[in-house]
């Protein structure tokens, strides 16, 4: 069946594949390059923003919260909430992330990593538009 298929396949083919398969080669890398831009470590205690960390620098930061003090470490690209004085510790459990939100509810600290900034005043979000 290959075999069919390679001996009927014409020149004009054969450009279209190739074509189609350096678009494709393109575009993965223009996607990379595009969401390679988030890379901010965003520290938030109740919902005000206190620190926007580069993710590429190594770094402990001390967050001062309303039950306490919560420690925050990046480290090799990676983030991870190290100590904190919630009762559960389900935050820390959680490790090291290198994209998306670890949250201390009781602390009302969220570690933002790989995530857009939010939205700007005139942006348009899912609701609006």
């Amino acid at each position: 069946m290959i075999k069919h298929i390679l001996k009927e396949s014409t020149y004009c083919d054969w450009v279209v594949l190739i074509l189609i398969f350096l678009f494709s080669i393109f575009i993965f890398f223009l996607s990379s390059k595009l969401y390679s831009n988030f890379d901010k470590v965003i520290i938030e205690v109740e919902g005000k923003k206190v620190y926007v960390l580069s993710l590429k620098e190594d770094k402990k930061v001390l967050v001062k919260g309303p039950l306490g003090i919560t420690t925050v470490e990046i480290k090799k690209a990676r983030v991870r909430i190290v100590d904190s004085p919630c009762t559960n510790k389900i935050c820390v459990k959680q490790g090291w992330i290198k994209k998306g939100v670890i949250v201390c509810i009781p602390n009302k600290v969220v570690v933002k990593v790989g995530i857009k900034n939010q939205k700007e005043k005139g942006d348009i979000d899912a609701i609006s538009g």
